[in-house]
């Protein structure tokens, strides 16, 4: 499978960054998430890690995907 790509924007900051599905890790996983884009929300700093935000969705998969 050829790498899949995402790009993450922070609108109101003017920034975006492109992020690799780690497939070749966590193929299941790697396909819930593409399945569910677009998505987009508030993202929120995580301040104990300096460089991690998050974004809070609603479940986006019929099930919890088995350890891939």
């Amino acid at each position: 499978m050829a790498d899949r790509y995402l790009a993450i924007s922070l609108v109101k900051r003017g920034i975006t960054c492109t992020a690799r599905l780690l497939d070749d890790r966590a193929p299941i996983t790697g396909e819930a998430v593409w399945k569910s884009l677009p998505l987009s929300g508030d993202v929120y700093h995580a301040t104990y890690a300096r460089n991690e935000i998050y974004a809070p969705f609603p479940p986006f998969a019929a099930s919890w995907p088995p350890p891939d």
